[in-house]
């Protein structure tokens, strides 16, 4: 999806231990990846898997508030993607309302969300679920 949308900045909510946004850094010039990361050892952790990867930006803090100032920060000739797998359920969907409404963004996409079949048709009209 991300060529599909010509994505250079990769946005992740909920990074925990990494694994996901190492992923992200082959697929995007930049990814920025934004976790509340309660645990200290979590965090260092998401830090010595990515320490590798320079085009990946780790910071601790609240996705819900530190998202829509990256993308403002970002300028407009960025087009973005973004990935919530933090928050989950109904404030997942809050948060990917507000953030699709930004002219950077191409598409955000969800994790662990198929108990919210009905409310996501309802918000979005469209969904994929890639469990299934």
């Amino acid at each position: 999806f991300c060529r599909l949308h010509d994505v250079n900045l990769i946005l992740e909510s909920g990074v925990y231990r990494g694994f996901s946004t190492e992923v992200w850094s082959l697929f995007a010039k930049d990814v920025v990846a934004i976790d509340l990361f309660p645990a200290a050892e979590i965090f260092e952790a998401a830090k010595q898997r990515l320490n590798h990867r320079t085009n990946v930006r780790l910071i601790q803090g609240n996705g819900k508030v530190l998202l829509p100032q990256v993308l403002d920060a970002a300028g407009p000739d960025r087009r973005a993607a973004v990935f919530i797998d933090g928050p989950k359920g109904e404030l997942a969907i809050r948060l990917a309302s507000t953030l699709r409404k930004h002219p950077q963004v191409a598409f955000v996409a969800m994790h662990d969300m198929a108990p919210y079949r009905s409310a996501l048709k309802e918000e979005f009209g469209a969904y994929f679920f890639s469990d299934e």
